[in-house]
């Protein structure tokens, strides 16, 4: 009986582990490959469309580790890394032109970015970033 109970509890936890495992591939797959644009940022006491008056944010992740986009006047490019079940880390733009931005929507951006430390997407297909448990952006599929 007690080779029974143990192979069930092992059998068991390889499942719910497997669980995690695609969670992780389902957002992950969701995420790559696809032009994200913000429609929500946390941590600013502007309104949203204050901060980015004429073109919002935007965000592609690739495969290969690379992330670029619009900070909502300059291009870049970056890199990120993934680890654990939807844990992310984005470093600062290695590439970005000097554009002059009036205001501070870029500015909060490119700094919330390095801020995030988990993503998901969710089941209506808004791709979510995380400071831990707090959603601190959150982006729409861009058209």
């Amino acid at each position: 009986m007690k080779k029974i109970a143990l192979i069930f509890a092992v059998t068991l936890m390889g499942v719910l582990a497997g669980c995690n495992c695609t969670k992780k591939t389902v957002a992950y797959d969701a995420m790559i490959g696809t032009g994200w644009e913000l429609e929500y940022i946390t941590g600013v006491r502007i309104a949203f469309e204050g901060l980015y008056p004429n073109q919002k944010p935007q965000l592609t992740f690739t495969k290969t580790g690379e992330a670029n986009g619009n900070s909502s006047c300059n291009p870049f490019s970056t890199k990120y890394t993934t680890k654990e079940p939807n844990s992310i880390t984005i470093e600062a733009p290695k590439a970005m032109t000097m554009r002059f931005c009036e205001g501070e929507g870029e500015k909060r951006f490119l700094e919330m970015m390095q801020k995030v430390n988990k993503y998901d997407v969710t089941p209506d297909g808004k791709l979510v970033l995380l400071m831990d448990d707090i959603v601190a952006m959150r982006f729409k599929k861009k058209n």
